[in-house]
């Protein structure tokens, strides 16, 4: 039976290549690993004394993977980055495509005033100033992320930075899947999807962001478009952070002070925008209060409509919010204060056992 450690090693070189590599180049470690391991069988060293011993004399997975590469340093992005960066592409611009879409045919037909009486040549004309609009809109919009994805890993390659940690140890070896699932690529990816999203509804739409309400053949979005732009520096401070956070805990091992200060900002920034922005008395678009009032006949259910006078003149102004925004608003508070008491705890604990 195979050693273990040894079998992790091998993923860790092979995960970093192409598919169509692994295979091969995994057969070739076991070879020379089995190779090595026979050299120093008469040493005296005991079965894990050895596979330590060879596995050291390898050196860091990373260094391997990329000796095996057949991509030089010359090119625009080498492996082990190349791997990664085709699966974030993908994900990021089918994001990007998919909300600027979304985003774009609610503005469509928002605006439209539908009648009955349109007739052919009005629809074919419409119908072909949207598809124009909506292609050359998504298209700029993918251009852009394909430029930003591509210049971060460039710059990820050529600088010679570590996918996953500086500092290799045969105990920090990845288990194989299905033992452990690591999450270093798959909260990369989320944040890189969460980030083209948001952006695409609160900062480059405004006037679009959430549309919640259908009446009159209008749609009426939940937030206001004025408020959205008054606090669009504080959201892409928002988002540039959050962004850099993805990379750094990519980059760095868990337990780095780095890691942790890129949490703690990330999260401060996170409760500062949230209460800037559903702070604003005016943070509900008046219009999505109108249109549901005379539609449906309902009020916006505000903090004030729940707890008593006494408690509306203690918390002021906050009373006259809307409630489901002060219920995220409160979530979203505890989640981040949880997240930098535990990246704090993990942090100490980790420095404690290096020193």
């Amino acid at each position: 039976m195979k050693n273990n450690l040894v079998e992790r090693y091998i993923y860790a070189v092979v995960r970093r290549l192409p598919e169509k590599e692994r295979k091969d180049v995994s057969l070739e470690i076991d070879e020379m690993i089995s190779s090595m391991l026979a050299e120093r069988a008469g040493l005296g060293e005991g079965e894990e004394e050895r596979v330590r011993a060879v596995l050291t004399e390898l050196g860091n997975p990373e260094d391997l993977a990329r000796s095996y590469g057949n991509v030089g340093r010359s090119c625009l992005i080498g492996e082990p980055h190349f791997s990664l960066y085709k699966r974030v592409l993908k994900i990021v611009l089918i994001a990007v495509g998919g909300a600027l879409t979304f985003a774009l045919l609610m503005e469509w037909l928002s605006g439209k005033p539908w009648s009955m009486y349109y007739d052919l040549g009005d629809i074919i004309s419409m119908t072909i100033k949207g598809i124009v609009h909506l292609a050359s809109t998504v298209i700029d919009g993918m251009v852009g992320a394909f430029t930003a994805v591509t210049i971060t890993f460039a710059l990820l390659y050529h600088q010679g930075v570590k996918m996953d940690t500086e500092k290799f140890s045969l105990d920090d070896l990845p288990e194989i899947p299905g033992y452990e699932k690591r999450s270093g690529i798959g909260e990369l990816i989320g944040s890189l999807v969460f980030v083209s999203i948001f952006t695409v509804l609160f900062v480059i739409l405004p006037q679009i962001n959430l549309p919640f309400l259908f009446v009159n053949s209008r749609w009426y979005s939940y937030f206001n478009p004025e408020v959205l732009v008054s606090v669009r520096s504080l959201l892409i401070v928002f988002l540039v952070v959050n962004l850099l956070e993805a990379v750094v805990k990519m980059v760095q091992p868990i337990g780095s002070v780095m890691r942790f200060l890129a949490t703690l900002l990330a999260n401060v920034t996170t409760i500062v925008t949230s209460l800037v922005w559903f702070g604003n008395p005016l943070v509900v678009n008046p219009e999505y209060v109108t249109a549901l009032k005379g539609t449906l006949g309902l009020n916006v259910w505000r903090v004030s409509d729940l707890v008593s006078e006494g408690m509306t003149g203690l918390i002021g102004k906050w009373a006259m919010q809307p409630m489901p925004l002060m219920i995220a608003l409160l979530i979203i508070i505890i989640i981040s204060i949880v997240e930098i008491v535990k990246i704090g705890v993990k942090t100490l604990r980790v420095r404690k056992t290096t020193v």
